[in-house]
């Protein structure tokens, strides 16, 4: 796989901004489900909605997967889309730099902080949503014409919705440092929805 040079700080900027915006959309993508659930065709504004969507989760995934794969490799990653790929390396290169499983800890972060998340959204297997949905980000951008309206409504942006906010919660945690310097503060998700502040010691 090709490498690129990636910012941490636009990384965290580009999550920060993110993430909000996939929580809302899958919050209206809920709703226009719910009120199609007995049409058997779908309306181009649902149509249109879940594919927004679908991206967008794709996209926070994937960057929180670079961010934190960056922070680990001298602001360098793995250029492409595909969130298997990337994950597999950010693992691999996150056991060899803390000792741990980055799976467990994403699902850690997923589980204490954003408990209030309806369960709908939490993966229940990490690496088997990862790969399922491994290129919404690529298939969805042109090519959702070719797909059912049932793969579209499968539960994988709300779970990459999650693996991508515990991802973002095991960087900060990992690297503070990273985001602000001592006495300053940055912006994390509030399960409930917005930001909260945190400073750096």
């Amino acid at each position: 796989m090709r490498q690129v040079k990636w910012s941490l700080h636009e990384g965290c900027s580009l999550m920060t901004g993110v993430e909000p915006m996939a929580r809302r959309l899958i919050e209206e993508m809920d709703i226009l489900l719910l009120e199609n659930e007995t049409k058997s065709d779908v309306h181009p504004k649902t149509m249109g909605l879940m594919v927004v969507c679908i991206m967008t989760c794709a996209y926070f995934c994937e960057v929180a997967l670079k961010t934190l794969q960056a922070s680990m490799n001298d602001g360098v990653v793995f250029a492409g889309h595909d969130l298997n790929e990337l994950y597999e390396s950010a693992e691999k290169a996150y056991l060899e730099a803390y000792g741990d499983s980055l799976e467990s800890d994403i699902l850690s972060e997923v589980s204490a902080v954003y408990s209030k998340v309806p369960l709908l959204w939490r993966p229940s297997d990490l690496k088997g949503t990862l790969q399922y949905g491994a290129r919404n980000f690529d298939e969805w951008r042109y090519g959702f014409q070719e797909n059912s309206s049932e793969s579209m409504a499968n539960g994988v942006p709300r779970q990459l919705f999650s693996i991508a906010s515990g991802t973002f919660l095991v960087c900060l945690k990992r690297n503070p440092e990273l985001w602000a310097e001592p006495g300053e503060s940055y912006l994390v998700p509030n399960p409930e929805g917005g930001h909260r502040v945190v400073k750096v010691g």
